[in-house]
């Protein structure tokens, strides 16, 4: 699998979704970085609910925070 930075990531969801109907949140649980991302959804105008995907990332060995936030917010992002 070809590597993925998590500012192409970024440009998608702005892309598709739109910046101001997408949430991404970064969480320090038991000593792993969680990232939750929320998508808002577009079919009930009336009434928008948010739908919301979370996963944890791996340290890496250049930048651990930084590496293990992006990790997980990319995760996240391709969580069903």
């Amino acid at each position: 699998m070809p590597y993925v930075d998590a500012r192409d990531v970024q440009d998608y969801l702005d892309e598709k979704y739109g910046a101001m109907n997408r949430q991404r949140v970064h969480e320090h649980r038991d000593g792993k970085v969680y990232c939750k991302i929320g998508i808002r959804d577009q079919q009930n105008y009336t009434q928008p609910q948010w739908v919301r995907k979370e996963d944890v990332g791996d340290a890496t060995t250049i930048s651990k925070d930084k590496g293990a936030s992006s990790d997980a917010f990319k995760r996240a992002s391709v969580n069903r």
